[in-house]
């Protein structure tokens, strides 16, 4: 679960940002298809940009430098979806229509927002699979044990040979939204809200699985509803790092070094 952590996926989206913004410079694609090259294509690769002042880099350097202040892209909100409704959602929330609705919503609210940096590029929508291993099967269902009585038979476990404890679904696909500019956190998040509310309000889809006698072929996915815990209002700003406070604080480091450095240059006295 650790890589669907927010914070682990904010960084991840920002490493690939930064990437293809160096690609055009660096042909990193290209030295996937040349071995020598390959060999020596390592995880330096961002000391490599950090460390250059080529102009051609100056949009990965800054990506790299907002992962260092911790400025990294905002959470905006999260969903955990149903298997049976994944594709769905898929296809009625993305980052296009967050967008318009967020305009929108600002518009008719009369907020004085600067959204001249809100695009759909701003604003990711982020699926994440989680399973048993078998998607929405359980494994145990595939699996044939052996008794030590007898060795030389197996045979599926029973309905009572194993827990009653087992989840309702072995898969889920968890939806978290983000923001790469932390002042359209709100404005964002009230655009995903009023999309998710609009679409799933009335749409129904066609589960997988074939639904038994007397029930209906469409799911509702009136089930789907926005998460109570992490709203917040539509002129909401995330807090990011004081860069000024920072460049202070290295700088009273570098001068300290500096002065330990002095120190160790001037001659001791004998004692």
């Amino acid at each position: 679960m650790i890589y669907n952590h927010k914070t682990a996926k904010a960084i991840e989206y920002m490493i690939v940002d930064a990437l293809i913004l160096a690609e055009p410079y660096l042909k990193i694609a290209e030295k996937v298809w040349q071995p020598k090259k390959f060999l020596y294509l390592t995880d330096d690769i961002m000391q490599r940009i950090e460390s250059g002042d080529e102009p051609e880099l100056a949009g990965a350097r800054a990506i790299f430098d907002r992962v260092r202040l911790r400025d990294l892209y905002k959470f905006v909100d999260s969903q955990v979806v149903e298997w049976d409704k994944r594709e769905a959602v898929r296809q009625f929330i993305t980052r296009e229509r967050i967008v318009d609705e967020a305009r929108r919503l600002a518009a008719d609210d009369h907020e004085t927002l600067d959204l001249t940096e809100l695009t759909p590029e701003s604003v990711i929508v982020d699926h994440a699979t989680i399973h048993f291993g078998m998607k929405e099967r359980n494994p145990v269902e595939f699996v044939k044990f052996y008794s030590k009585r007898n060795p030389g038979k197996c045979a599926h476990a029973g309905k009572n040979d194993s827990s009653t404890l087992k989840p309702a679904m072995f898969a889920e696909v968890n939806m978290t939204i983000f923001s790469k500019h932390p002042q359209y956190v709100g404005v964002v998040q009230a655009g995903y809200r009023a999309l998710l509310k609009k679409e799933f309000s009335t749409t129904t889809v066609e589960p997988p699985s074939t639904p038994t006698r007397g029930h209906s072929r469409t799911a509702s996915l009136n089930s789907i509803s926005e998460n109570s815990f992490t709203k917040v209002p539509i002129n909401y700003g995330s807090p990011t790092p004081n860069r000024h406070r920072k460049s202070l604080k290295r700088r009273r480091d570098d001068d300290s070094l500096e002065s330990l450095e002095d120190d160790d240059r001037q001659p001791k006295r004998p004692t």
